[in-house]
């Protein structure tokens, strides 16, 4: 999360909306008068809400105010798809991270990252083996 004095200098000078992205995570915040919002994600929200999200910003009364939408879709459909489409069986390792991403609404490969990146890449552990440990018990990795 940006702190105030940093978002203050990344800003300046302050506009009224301030629409960013790129969190996965949809969200609105005031800083002083710019209303920044997040909206989220359309193919991978974090958020534990499987749906895909997206904003609409109005100009109402003399401010701004944001409504995020949440769409349904065949969520079971797009989870079938990693196993008929042969991308879970021949995408790698990695591909179950995605898959978890995806099942949850909540990251996964950026935790596997901060735990295991290192490890793999200085041959102490095998990139499978890494994955396997996350995803048997994922809690103990996440981010502090």
């Amino acid at each position: 999360t940006t702190g105030q004095n940093d978002l203050a200098e990344m800003i300046a000078p302050a506009p009224d909306l301030l629409m960013v992205g790129h969190t996965h995570y949809p969200l609105t915040r005031r800083h002083g008068d710019t209303l920044v919002i997040n909206a989220g994600s359309v193919g991978f929200p974090f958020d534990g809400d499987i749906r895909p999200c997206y904003v609409q910003a109005v100009y109402q009364k003399a401010a701004w105010k944001a409504e995020f939408i949440r769409l349904s879709y065949d969520h079971q459909a797009v989870l079938e798809d990693f196993y008929t489409s042969g991308y879970r069986e021949n995408g790698g390792a990695m591909v179950d991270l995605i898959l978890k991403e995806i099942e949850l609404a909540r990251p996964q490969l950026s935790h596997w990252n901060h735990r295991y990146l290192k490890p793999v890449l200085n041959h102490e552990i095998p990139l499978e083996e890494a994955v396997s440990q996350y995803l048997q018990n994922p809690n103990t990795d996440r981010l502090k």
